[in-house]
């Protein structure tokens, strides 16, 4: 199956560029794109291929809001081919694609929390998605459809605040989800990556089965080496089901690409390294603090950084040495006045009333 149905002559080249933003090779992918593009002027396939090096380097936190609006403005340009087209009627490629555009968008909008926003987007599907939900003959469908009857039953589930705004969604069903997303698996790399990714989320965030979860994340991260999104996620399972000799072994495979992988931004580097350390200063905290503290310091040295992993490395840091140093002091006063995490604030400031 054609990755966006874009016919042979495309196909290779197309698929190419998918496989180097998946191992971040994000600086050829870039090329590739812009040739790509003054090649087939006016594509909505390669906008949409635009968009996806735009949301992965999102993920890899490189550039983020530059790269929000860049990916918002490609998946716009790739909306706008498809609803000047001529054609009689709209086929199931653009709607396949449709239903990509928007899911995009609303994938986007929950990075800020914006609710409402996402259900405006997935108003505006609601008619194409229905319409899939029976087209057998067309197997990309089984990736829209199963991430669509996943996550609305599990909204439904848990957000029940917004079940007014939902009812003329049709209903979801999380196992029939399931199984449409192992179909996708079975399709050319382009579904087959993005079914087994979410599979992965799913089954470490949601429907907690890590021993299924870390199926999909190996082999997420075996058919992309230098992907450090997936090897920080496998390393954060590994901690998880305490595989004490595959952490040694991850967190070198993380730090080498550090070192080495020279397509990547010095952000990027760093925020999974902080990511990295920080899970594993948490696996040892119950039961090595000396280890925990290693770890801890070593995510601390990313001062850059403002988020909930640094702060909660900073936060673990004082509860391990504030009987025995003043410094933990300094460390609660500093999450309390810069985290945005009410949670870790509310720890710190108990915590430094007892040092009172």
């Amino acid at each position: 199956m054609p990755i966006f149905c874009i016919g042979q002559s495309l196909e290779k080249n197309v698929e190419q560029v998918f496989e180097e933003i998946y191992q971040f090779n994000f600086n050829t992918a870039k090329e590739s794109i812009a040739d790509l593009k003054k090649k087939n002027q006016n594509n909505s396939s390669i906008y949409l291929l635009e968009a996806n090096y735009h949301w992965w380097k999102i993920i890899a936190r490189d550039s983020l809001e530059a790269n929000i609006d860049h990916c918002k403005k490609s998946l716009d340009n790739a909306l706008t081919q498809i609803m000047t087209s001529k054609a009689d009627e709209t086929t199931k490629e653009e709607l396949f694609k449709l239903i990509t555009i928007y899911g995009i968008k609303a994938r986007l909008e929950l990075i800020n929390e914006n609710h409402l926003q996402v259900l405006n987007y997935l108003y505006k599907t609601i008619d194409k998605v229905k319409s899939t939900f029976d087209e057998n003959d067309y197997p990309p469908f089984n990736l829209t459809s199963g991430l669509y009857n996943f996550y609305m039953a599990h909204t439904e589930s848990t957000m029940p605040y917004l079940k007014p705004f939902m009812v003329l969604f049709p209903n979801g069903d999380i196992d029939i989800g399931i199984q449409q997303l192992n179909e996708a698996r079975k399709l050319s790399s382009y579904y087959s990556t993005e079914a087994s990714y979410f599979l992965m989320k799913i089954y470490t965030d949601y429907r907690t089965d890590l021993k299924k979860a870390v199926f999909y994340a190996e082999e997420l991260a075996n058919k992309y080496p230098t992907n450090m999104f997936f090897q920080t996620f496998l390393l954060g399972i590994y901690c998880d089901l305490k595989e004490t000799t595959k952490i040694s072994k991850q967190v070198s495979v993380i730090e080498d690409l550090a070192t080495h992988h020279d397509q990547l931004s010095e952000t990027t580097k760093q925020h999974f390294l902080l990511r990295a350390y920080n899970k594993i200063g948490m696996y040892h905290y119950l039961t090595d603090t000396k280890q925990a503290l290693k770890y801890f310091d070593q995510a601390l040295t990313f001062e850059n950084f403002s988020n909930d992993e640094y702060f909660n490395s900073m936060l673990h840091k004082a509860l391990i040495i504030d009987q025995t140093d003043k410094n933990a002091v300094a460390l609660y006063s500093q999450i309390i006045a810069k985290s945005d995490n009410d949670e870790m604030k509310s720890i710190a400031k108990k915590k430094l009333k007892e040092l009172e």
